[in-house]
């Protein structure tokens, strides 16, 4: 079978030991502060968003997208993802 291998990596986060994964097809962001939503936004700047701090990514195209992350704090956590 077909193995995906996407990527996250952070750029910037104001709160606390912010980490961006896969697990399989959900993107998964977690910190010291629960994760209140995660923005995933393509390069026409198009943003879907869920509540909660998984995303699952199935349905998106092959690229590269940006995405914010917010904390029940209004911390934010944002970076890059490549979908492959």
């Amino acid at each position: 079978g077909k193995i995906d291998t996407h990527v996250g990596s952070i750029a910037s986060a104001d709160a606390n030991n912010a980490s961006a994964y896969f697990d399989g097809d959900n993107f998964i962001v977690k910190a010291d502060e629960e994760i209140a939503s995660i923005s995933i936004i393509d390069m026409a700047g198009k943003t879907a968003s869920v509540n909660g701090g998984e995303f699952n990514v199935s349905g998106f195209n092959k690229g590269i997208y940006v995405f914010v992350a917010k904390t029940v704090n209004g911390a934010s956590i944002s970076g890059k993802i490549i979908i492959e």
